[in-house]
């Protein structure tokens, strides 16, 4: 996993200028979960079942595009499928 700081949700969408906030959208930032099983994700630290009612939930989210991280992002996932893949191209 890569962080890009100071880049926000949908930072990889050129349609995203300028920055947009919606208030109401669940934000789950405080949230730490695993995957327990395949297909069912429980919080890390206590092993529960996840629920938006949880007080690491909040509302607000701001989506903007970030140039700098999308080329990024780009440049290593092209990186990582050629290298996967065994592609020079």
């Amino acid at each position: 996993m890569i962080e890009y700081p100071g880049a926000q949700h949908a930072f990889d969408s050129p349609s995203r200028v300028p920055s947009l906030y919606l208030p109401l959208l669940v934000n789950p930032s405080r949230c730490f979960f695993v995957e327990q099983t395949p297909g069912v994700v429980v919080h890390r630290d206590s092993g529960r079942p996840v629920d938006f009612k949880d007080a690491c939930f909040s509302r607000g989210v701001t989506l903007g595009y970030d140039a700098r991280a999308h080329a990024d992002a780009t440049r290593s996932i092209k990186a990582l499928l050629a290298a996967v893949f065994k592609r020079s191209d």
